[in-house]
């Protein structure tokens, strides 16, 4: 299907007129820092003054800037900036709250409101043809100057966080950085920069990705952050410098192997490493003797051959995709893994699983969930895994397509009674009750010699690696419920009622 190359484009009154300049000001010198705000973005202070004309009872005019603006402060962002469609003296009134705020927060929803990405396209008044380029190329201009008006208010020395969400690449590469060196100034420790928002108006080019500034960390600076999230970027760690960094969360990142090896001996605090649709990605080493990390999760990173771990604090691991070979060492304190394979012949994902596992390897592992996504082929595969888990307490199973007995023709028998005294808990959804899968669950029933609770599903649960938990089908099936009691209760007497 061709990608179309015009689009109906509304432009709303928040954008139609231009920013004001500074305005100098005469006040003596304690003023207050909102008062200097007021001037700065274009308009005095108007202390006191009364709006009798209009609505006499209108006593929130007559308050000073100064409350005004913590009280929009108290607001979400998107709700504030809506106010400056009241009056002359509310336009800007909205951006001196943020100098109460401890974030810097440029989202492009906070500059347009939250239906930007609906309403830009939808109304029939003011609107223009442009093509895509075109029309990025506004947008990104407008969201640039905004920022930077935004920026250039009195915050405070020290701030938290610094938050940027819209769809920029290399070529606004001296504004952005310029904006995480202002964030790096006030001392910021938590980064979650975006930049694939609205990624629909085209795929944005490996060569057009900006490059995240490592070289801005430096031992000193480098050594406050806490928290980095990146989306639809290019990271080269090569001299990153955060001694003191716990999260990593990195989406749709060009990254290799060589510098997530040198970022780890650069942050050797790190606790979570998440990645998500990293496919430049060939294999993932984790290993040495003085790091922290305790929770990986590994998504969707298709080109992902192998994957080491050597993690002796690592407890939780979450993996989603295709087969790779996996390696594990010293991971005596890994107890919760999520594992979700995806292969057409589920058989062949599951093949160096046959192979003994060593009762020694998972000795902590307590829960275990397998989310199974494949046409054909068994589950036996997994039932030495089990046996490398003698400790394990909760297993929760999830297919997605009924498993036919073929046992035989893939080369995967059914294996001896192993008994697991430690099993308590199991959960199996999207059972469809074929042979294979009652004689799976069968097998599992007879050997977990101390089970407590059997939990089967018909309906699959889908797990969110976003949210970290499974969708709740529990909860849906009592909204149904819910729904066909209140159709029982208005039912004609002598009406049969199927719900099928």
């Amino acid at each position: 299907m061709a990608t179309p190359t015009s689009k109906l484009v509304k432009f709303t009154s928040l954008e139609k007129k231009s920013l004001t300049g500074t305005r100098l000001s005469s006040r003596d010198p304690e003023e207050t820092r909102v008062e200097r705000l007021s001037y700065q973005m274009g308009r005095g202070r108007r202390r006191g003054r009364t709006n009798k004309v209009n609505n006499p009872d209108d006593r929130i005019s007559e308050m000073p800037d100064e409350i005004l603006s913590f009280m929009l402060f108290l607001l979400p962002i998107e709700d504030a900036a809506r106010t400056s469609i009241l009056s002359r003296r509310w336009r800007y009134l909205w951006k001196t709250s943020a100098a109460y705020s401890s974030s810097f927060n440029l989202d492009v929803v906070a500059m347009r409101g939250s239906a930007y990405s609906d309403d830009i396209f939808v109304s029939f008044n003011d609107y223009r043809y442009l093509d895509y380029e075109e029309l990025l190329s506004i947008e990104r201009l407008k969201f640039i100057n905004w920022v930077d008006q935004i920026l250039k208010l009195d915050y405070r020395p020290m701030m938290d966080s610094f938050r940027l969400r819209y769809y920029i690449k290399k070529d606004s590469t001296d504004h952005i950085n310029r904006w995480i060196n202002m964030a790096i100034s006030k001392r910021v420790k938590n980064f979650d920069i975006n930049l694939s928002h609205f990624h629909t108006w085209g795929k944005c080019l490996n060569e057009e990705l900006y490059t995240f500034p490592d070289w801005l960390f430096t031992l000193e600076t480098g050594s406050l952050v806490k928290l980095l999230y990146l989306k639809s970027c290019i990271f080269r760690p090569l001299n990153f410098n955060c001694s003191s960094l716990v999260d990593l969360q990195l989406c749709e990142v060009l990254i290799d192997q060589t510098c997530l090896v040198s970022f780890f001996s650069n942050c050797p605090n790190l606790e979570k490493l998440f990645l998500v649709r990293c496919h430049n990605l060939l294999g993932l080493k984790i290993s040495g003797p003085l790091l922290k990390l305790k929770y990986v999760a590994i998504i969707n990173c298709r080109s992902l051959g192998y994957l080491d771990i050597d993690a002796r604090n690592l407890n939780r691991l979450e993996y989603r995709g295709k087969q790779v070979n996996f390696s594990f060492l010293n991971v005596t304190q890994l107890s919760d893994v999520i594992v979700h394979l995806i292969q057409e012949d589920y058989s062949a994902a599951i093949s160096p699983i046959k192979r003994p596992i060593h009762l020694s390897q998972f000795t902590n592992l307590k829960k275990l969930v397998l989310v199974i996504t494949a046409y054909n082929g068994t589950l036996w595969g997994f039932i030495p895994l089990l046996h490398g888990s003698p400790f394990l307490h909760t297993l929760e199973m999830h297919w997605s397509y009924p498993f036919a007995k073929d046992s035989e023709e893939k080369g995967m028998q059914k294996p001896s009674d192993f008994p697991h005294s430690s099993l308590k808990n199991i959960t199996v959804s999207g059972f469809k009750g074929s042979a294979h899968e009652v004689e799976f669950t069968t097998y599992l029933l007879n050997n977990a010699t101390t089970l407590q609770k059997l939990t089967i599903f018909k309906a699959t649960k889908y797990y969110s690696y976003e949210e970290g938990y499974y969708g709740c089908v529990a909860e849906k099936r009592k909204i149904e419920e819910g729904a066909t009691e209140q159709v029982m209760n208005v039912l004609p007497p002598g009406v049969e009622f199927l719900l099928l």
